[in-house]
């Protein structure tokens, strides 16, 4: 299972961005065999919602994930990715590692409606 998470790399640390499209890069960790990969957001540059989603959407159907671990997400993407099938969890952890970690436990709550 592979879980992204929008992300902001600095120095040694991987915290977790504050939006979710507007993330500067998104972390993905494979849970099988405990590795993770930052990749840079494609769509930080858009000037609107619409199409920061666009290239967001089409840039994830290149992406095999099935979570989202999130601080906040709008209601376009929200509904974009529940519709593929996406489960999505609230995290107000800082750390990157910290929210994969409450994953794991089953900590995180999974949200039904879009937070932004």
């Amino acid at each position: 299972m592979k879980i992204l998470i929008p992300a902001l790399k600095q120095k040694d640390n991987i915290l977790i961005a504050e939006h979710f499209g507007r993330a500067p890069q998104f972390l993905i960790y494979d849970l099988d065999n405990n590795s993770k990969e930052i990749i840079a957001n494609p769509a930080i540059t858009a000037n609107t919602p619409n199409e920061r989603r666009r290239i967001l959407l089409n840039f994830f159907s290149n992406i095999d994930f099935s979570v989202v671990i999130t601080k906040e997400i709008g209601p376009g993407m929200f509904d974009e990715l529940k519709n593929n099938g996406k489960l999505i969890y609230l995290t107000t952890d800082r750390y990157v590692d910290d929210a994969i970690n409450k994953f794991k436990n089953n900590e995180l709550k999974e949200l039904t409606s879009p937070n932004e």
